[in-house]
């Protein structure tokens, strides 16, 4: 599984100043366009920021303006094509996954090129039995199609409340043999509101193992 902290390593292009925003910048770029309410002053303001998850301002946000606005704001936040994959991009597909899952809306990880790989990209459900493995599974969507996975309706349509049970299930479509093992990059963990529930479920099986990866970062191993 990898988050948002892989696109912190992708090569701007000549010429470029912007840089990915983590989740909670992401956040913080839509509770300001976000009109104070009558009883607001600056400090109740920010404890609100403080304490409403990424996903409750993202719904704020979607109700003041409209889901279209939204994911204008996404796409405008994320400079996907100002930027090219970077060398831990190709480290990392580098190695014989049977599958990449990710939840960035970003195309870093499809437009990576390593030899002996060809990762064929997955952006929905439908596409999970006719794409050929190895497969990049876009968990929230992707840019620059859409639709993205960013608002609390959004999560509770799509049931990814659930998301242990449907890697499971692309487990399997992958070998018929649902044990296997998954990989997840520690700076999700706690981070994203989806993984929390994963972690919980997943860590009791058969024991969560921690094993350093190229960047010497940590990851987490468990079998799905």
């Amino acid at each position: 599984m990898v988050g948002a902290g892989c696109s912190f390593n992708a090569e701007p292009l000549a010429g470029t100043h912007s840089r990915f925003p983590n989740w909670r910048e992401l956040a913080r770029s839509m509770f300001d366009g976000l009109p104070p309410r009558a009883s607001d002053t600056d400090e109740s303001r920010e404890r609100h920021f403080n304490s409403a998850s990424p996903l409750r301002i993202a719904s704020e946000y979607e109700a003041e303006f409209g889901p279209r606005k939204l994911e204008l704001l996404v796409r405008e936040r994320i400079p996907d094509l100002d930027h090219q994959p970077g060398g831990l991009h190709r480290l990392l597909l580098q190695l014989p996954w049977a599958d990449v899952f990710t939840t960035n809306y970003d195309t870093l990880l499809e437009r990576t090129e390593v030899d002996g790989r060809a990762y064929q990209p997955v952006t929905k459900p439908s596409e999970l039995t006719t794409a050929f493995a190895p497969r990049i599974v876009k968990l929230h969507g992707t840019l620059p199609l859409g639709p993205l996975i960013i608002s609390e309706e959004d999560y509770r349509i799509t049931g990814l409340q659930d998301l242990s049970s449907k890697i499971r299930a692309v487990c399997q479509l992958r070998s018929g043999v649902p044990d296997r093992e998954f990989v997840c990059t520690d700076w999700i963990f706690g981070r994203r509101p989806e993984f929390s529930r994963v972690d919980r479920l997943d860590s009791g099986r058969a024991g969560s193992a921690a094993c350093p990866d190229l960047s010497g970062r940590c990851v987490f191993v468990w079998k799905c």
